[in-house]
């Protein structure tokens, strides 16, 4: 049985099988159409600065499904439709449904959430091409994926997207993994190096603050201290 994006089973963002009509004749796009396909889907994608969103009905979400039947049946001939064979659309879906469970995730929030949706196209691509991304839990394009959930928890949200040091951050590196993966997973293990550099400085940076306050409070406390004793000891004369 065939998958296809643009088949009327298809349902929500995940590809559905279907049986064709039998006036239809099927022809599966091979492995490098349906790369090109997603490149044309992955090129379509920018990371722009925008405001919060007021909750996650406003943010637009990519329906891939929707995206590639769009394409595979753009320009249609007579009795041919255009689908994604059983495996590649199998693989799509096993990202798609990891997609919705970090869309899911309540504690991230919605514009790290955007951010990580951006990426979704790319990591089909990079599934589709490695065997070994399902089979190995830290495969470097999930780690990165990981690594940008685990900051997005502790992340507090601001008005100013473009002040905060870490949005920009995972914004940055989006646009890497839009415009300059080729298809090195060492692409990806340097992008978590990098990630988890900047995340130690941010965190000593904290610390830094934390202690400067720390010693500021001890100062007054002292001060504080210093003009209770003096009081006294005027109110002693």
């Amino acid at each position: 049985m065939a998958s296809a994006a643009a088949s009327p089973a298809a349902k929500g963002s995940v590809m559905q099988p279907f049986q064709p009509a039998a006036d239809q004749q099927v022809q599966m796009v091979d492995q490098n159409q349906l790369m090109d396909i997603l490149t044309t889907i992955q090129r379509s994608l920018d990371v722009k600065e925008s405001a919060i969103p007021a909750n996650i009905k406003e943010v637009q979400k990519l329906d891939i499904s929707e995206s590639l039947g769009e394409i595979l049946n753009a320009d249609p001939q007579e009795g041919v439709i255009n689908a994604v064979d059983r495996q590649a659309s199998d693989v799509i879906n096993l990202v798609t449904m990891l997609y919705e469970a970090i869309w899911d995730d309540e504690s991230v929030p919605i514009p790290i959430k955007e951010l990580i949706g951006r990426t979704q196209v790319t990591i089909i691509k990079v599934a589709l091409s490695d065997n070994e991304f399902f089979n190995r839990e830290n495969h470097p394009a999930r780690a990165i994926l990981n690594e940008y959930t685990a900051a997005g928890i502790g992340w507090t949200e601001v008005e100013k997207l473009e002040d905060d040091p870490l949005y920009q951050k995972i914004q940055n590196q989006v646009n890497q993994i839009l415009l300059e993966y080729d298809d090195d997973i060492s692409f990806f293990e340097n992008l978590i190096d990098d990630f988890r550099t900047f995340r130690a400085k941010e965190a000593a940076k904290t610390r830094k603050l934390e202690q400067k306050i720390l010693r500021a409070n001890e100062r007054q406390d002292r001060m504080e201290d210093i003009r209770e004793l003096v009081t006294q000891k005027i109110e002693e004369r």
